[in-house]
């Protein structure tokens, strides 16, 4: 299908965009709608999500990515800068006058959009609608707030002679224990896990205790159909732009993270005093159950990140995390370095540089080591480089934190070192945590660091981020002709011919397609070949069709088997295709294609 060259979206684009929305998760459509529909800052939105600018900058512009995927497999070839301006183009429909309220008309329509509430041939969501008054309709409940003081550890000794890479800063020395607190009963932890809530909980305690059981039902829920718990406790959620998954969450979690939003500082601030004081409890018998450590995950990173977006860090709870953080119990280790994470401080930079070396479970170091990134800062840049080689599980991670803490001409360099020793799987996370990075510098300074860069995946990631992102043509399509001239790089041919069909004009594209038929494989050739069939206007596709007969005359077997597998896809329309598929079945196909070439005949129809 081919996009408008022009500066106005046309009807169909629009409605192939809102559609495509409904393949984003739950946040990341939120974001979009809020930002291009509701038209909301990206400070404004840092603020509502308790990130940075930045960091919701680098989740539109992966939700775009996202999109933009969707939209090419409905047969639209979109650029990013396309997607946006077709968002900012589409506008919301309200609901009916006098139905519901104006505050609440406008989130209607903005949760909506998921379901189809936008654009001029969807409708409003009742669905939506109904979930939002729910949502909106929950008061006001006033927390109560009180702190616990308790004995707390030191530091271990003995470590003298570890060399530590964390900015200096004074060793915590953790307050004297006050004679007349009492000791926290070991039953309590399991009355958060075994009690049953009462049905309407009025105290902080009895909040964190209905939160965890609820979560802690639904993680279970979710391993039994077959999800991994890996996937809740490593992943950095505040900066990969990963949502917890739907079936991991709770209304009354919900609740509670709505009320917080619109509650004080200090009311925020003794939820988690008490949060942390729950949390710090060890496992009477020793044994540590992961999935409920899963829940008061959850619980805590949302309570946390609200935090954050308040001004708390974790220099407000040195005594808790300290204790937690040097404990013998990897669960309150882990809690520790995740809340760190979420409010980072620099006074606990050297201990949990420390605890890097201990022998720590997988996914206990991987919040450990993000915790330490963002306390240190970027003073400890160059020791995050050398930890992502020595920590490989956590490249991600560091690389997201480095761009999050640094500016351009600090992150970039650093976060390209990491790259180059990263396996393959992990590129494609290197790759996001660059973009808002990269996003500084003009074409020129971004081909100049293409040409100098040796290491070949990282050569190809920054040269796929400056082909598909941006304008500046004419600097851009003459170097990338000439790149399919001179490289014999499968990948970099294959980067830079998508770079040339994704907003060059037709007789480009067909030179482009001459100069690198001699280097791809029939089956990427193939591809490409749909996807300039897409682009083309339609008096142009004759010559595609010309040139492909003659240019690669074996070619046709390999659009075939492309063409099943790429019409079978959901959201493409086969129908788009189907004077390209009269040309193949035109042409000599084999016995062994005739059957596919029937079936696609029979789809395009």
């Amino acid at each position: 299908m081919e996009t408008s060259k022009t500066g106005t979206p046309s009807e169909e684009e629009r409605s192939a965009v809102i559609d495509a929305l409904a393949h984003l998760d739950d946040e990341s459509r939120c974001l979009v709608i809020e930002h291009y529909f509701d038209k909301a800052t990206l400070e404004e939105l840092g603020k509502r999500h308790g990130v940075s600018a930045a960091a919701i900058r680098k989740r539109i512009e992966r939700a775009k990515e996202e999109l933009k995927r969707a939209l090419a497999g409905a047969g639209f070839a979109f650029g990013p800068d396309q997607v946006a301006r077709t968002l900012e183009s589409v506008t919301p429909v309200s609901a009916p006058p006098g139905l519901i309220g104006e505050v609440i008309a406008s989130k209607a329509a903005l949760f909506g959009a998921g379901g189809g509430a936008m654009a001029t041939k969807t409708t409003f969501s009742v669905a939506a609608f109904v979930m939002v008054v729910l949502c909106l309709s929950v008061g006001m409940v006033a927390l109560l707030v009180w702190s616990a003081t308790k004995e707390l550890r030191t530091i271990p000794e003995g470590r003298e002679n570890q060399r530590l890479h964390a900015p200096e800063v004074a060793q915590i020395a953790p307050p004297a224990a006050d004679p007349t607190a009492t000791t926290p009963v070991e039953s309590d932890r399991n009355e958060t896990s075994n009690e049953r809530p009462s049905a309407t909980p009025n105290s902080v305690v009895e909040r964190i205790q209905a939160c965890i059981a609820s979560l802690h039902e639904a993680v279970k829920k979710f391993l039994e159909g077959g999800g991994d718990l890996r996937h809740i406790l490593e992943f950095d959620r505040r900066f990969h732009g990963v949502v917890f998954f739907d079936s991991v969450r709770s209304p009354q979690l919900e609740n509670l993270i709505s009320e917080l939003n619109e509650s004080s500082e200090d009311v925020v601030r003794g939820f988690l005093t008490e949060l942390f004081r729950m949390l710090g409890r060890p496992e009477s018998d020793g044994k540590i159950d992961w999935t409920l450590a899963a829940a008061e995950f959850i619980v805590m990173e949302h309570v946390g990140r609200i935090a954050h977006a308040k001004g708390v860090d974790g220099g407000s709870f040195q005594g808790e995390l300290l204790t937690m953080l040097v404990s013998t119990d990897p669960r309150l280790r882990f809690h520790a370095a995740a809340a760190l994470s979420l409010l980072p401080h620099r006074v606990f930079a050297v201990e949990l540089e420390r605890q890097l070396f201990a022998n720590q479970q997988r996914h206990v170091s991987s919040k450990i080591i993000t915790a330490f990134a963002r306390c240190a800062g970027i003073q400890a840049l160059e020791a995050l480089v050398s930890y992502a080689r020595t920590f490989r599980h956590s490249q991600f991670e560091l690389a997201s934190v480095i761009s999050e803490i640094g500016t351009a001409e600090q992150s970039i360099p650093a976060i390209l070192k990491i790259s180059r020793t990263v396996d393959f799987g992990n590129n494609w996370g290197i790759f996001h945590a660059l973009m808002e990075p990269i996003s500084h510098l003009n074409s020129l300074q971004l081909m100049e660091m293409i040409e100098a860069e040796k290491h070949s995946l990282t050569r190809q990631m920054l040269l796929r981020m400056w082909a598909d992102h941006g304008s500046d043509r004419e600097l851009k399509d003459p170097w990338l002709m000439n790149l399919l001239r001179v490289s014999e790089d499968l990948e970099e041919v294959d980067i830079a011919l998508g770079g040339i069909l994704m907003r060059g004009a037709d007789h480009q594209t067909l030179e482009a397609l001459s100069l690198a038929s001699s280097k791809l494989t029939l089956d990427r050739l193939a591809n490409a070949v749909t996807s300039c069939w897409r682009q083309m206007k339609t008096e142009s596709r004759p010559q595609l069709l010309s040139w492909a007969g003659a240019i690669q005359p074996s070619i046709r077997p390999a659009l075939i088997a492309h063409l099943d597998r790429f019409l079978n896809m959901d959201g493409v329309t086969p129908s788009r295709y189907r004077e390209l598929i009269d040309w193949l079945a035109a042409g000599h196909v084999s016995s062994e294609s005739r059957a596919t070439m029937d079936r696609l005949l029979e789809m395009s129809r």
